[in-house]
């Protein structure tokens, strides 16, 4: 062997061990000065750490989870047709009754108080229940505000 290429594992005195060959060994070594030390890169989390559904919506500002919910509440309720449903009734209630205060649109009146007691009945329920609850309240208020008639 030439003489930088020794092999450090014969001064160790050790015989009978199964030795790599310092040929191979060679191939092991870092490339470069072998001072620069990689590692990998750490990624902030943010600011907080995990949490729960709960902790989350709990930490939530009030105004943004009021529109969360609601919003959700009028997402439900279109995929439902619920709104459209508030929109072509009071369609209908101004194409065919020349006052408010006609009997059949007095019954809409109390359905709409019926549907707003009911929704604030099921507030404290489970949020489920009470999202599923608040679906009426929201696609009416919707539905009778989207009503507007064609120019």
């Amino acid at each position: 062997m030439p003489d930088g290429m020794e092999d450090d594992d014969e001064e160790d005195g050790e015989e009978g061990v199964d030795k790599v060959p310092a040929r191979i060994r060679r191939g092991w070594s870092m490339r470069g000065s072998g001072k620069r030390v990689y590692s990998r890169p750490t990624y902030d989390r943010g600011k907080s750490p995990k949490n729960s559904l709960i902790e989350a919506w709990t930490g939530m500002r009030p105004l943004i989870r009021h529109g969360l919910y609601k919003g959700g509440a009028l997402a439900l309720g279109f995929s439902l047709g619920v709104p459209q449903f508030f929109t072509a009734e009071t369609a209908y209630l101004a194409a065919t009754y020349d006052s408010w205060t006609d009997f059949y649109v007095c019954i809409w009146y109390g359905v709409a108080v019926a549907i707003w007691m009911f929704d604030q009945c099921t507030r404290n329920w489970l949020p489920p229940v009470a999202l599923a609850a608040r679906v009426p309240l929201v696609s009416m208020i919707v539905g009778a505000l989207l009503y507007g008639t064609p120019a």
